[in-house]
């Protein structure tokens, strides 16, 4: 079931009045919390509620797509990012981002790309669909430290609004960005480093911030050049 339907479900339960559905459907509360918040429901449970806010029902059996590395870097193609891979993806831009969230500790070339995605699709994404399905709080932690670069790069009011959501000032630190372990020479690193976003999300890396955020103009200004072309 594709989620774009049961938000647009549960936008239109709301409006309806959870109460009032829940008593005309006799379902439980649980019974719809399990359904809108965590696409986890019977198949009665769905149809009882669509009966009752007039919606037809279609139902879409597709084959799960396993986001490997290759289908990752197309999908962060076709959202902006300068990699050279084949960009036919069909897969929604919030779960392409998930995943790079999930490998981004390991992953420094889906780490370094993410802000510069985040930037160029913060007006089109659906961040509460993003911070819904958010798994750990190590998860919060990077999409928020991502955001902030990206907001450096491309500021608007609505990265600003999902990093004061995001933020909390008893993050946990979070291991190194790309390394599993740092080692002493890479501590003594990092205090030559300047990294003011990293540090406000208690997050450790490598990588200077004003390295990357040259790094993204540079991609902006190709990017331009090519619109152009």
């Amino acid at each position: 079931m594709r989620r774009e339907y049961i938000q647009k479900l549960k936008r239109t339960a709301k409006s309806y009045g959870l109460r009032e559905l829940a008593r005309k459907t006799t379902l439980s509360r649980q019974s719809l919390y399990n359904l809108f918040q965590r696409h986890d429901f019977k198949m009665s449970t769905l149809e009882s509620i669509a009966e009752n806010l007039e919606y037809d029902l279609v139902i879409q059996i597709e084959a799960k797509v396993e986001l490997d590395k290759k289908i990752l870097y197309s999908g962060f193609r076709k959202l902006g990012a300068p990699f050279f891979e084949n960009e036919q993806v069909g897969i929604l831009p919030e779960d392409i981002l998930l995943k790079g969230l999930e490998c981004s500790v390991s992953n420094p070339k889906i780490a370094d790309a993410l802000p510069y995605v985040l930037s160029k699709n913060s007006e089109a994404l659906d961040f509460f669909l993003l911070l819904n399905n958010l798994k750990t709080e190590k998860d919060r932690q990077l999409l928020g430290y991502f955001s902030e670069l990206a907001n450096k790069l491309y500021p608007s009011d609505k990265l600003k609004t999902i990093l004061k959501l995001l933020y909390r000032n008893d993050f946990p630190l979070l291991s190194l960005l790309s390394q599993k372990k740092p080692g002493k020479f890479t501590l003594q690193l990092l205090e030559n480093v300047q990294k003011p976003s990293a540090e406000k999300w208690h997050i450790l890396t490598l990588s200077a911030e004003s390295e990357l955020l040259e790094r993204y103009r540079k991609w902006k200004r190709l990017d331009t050049q090519d619109s152009n072309s």
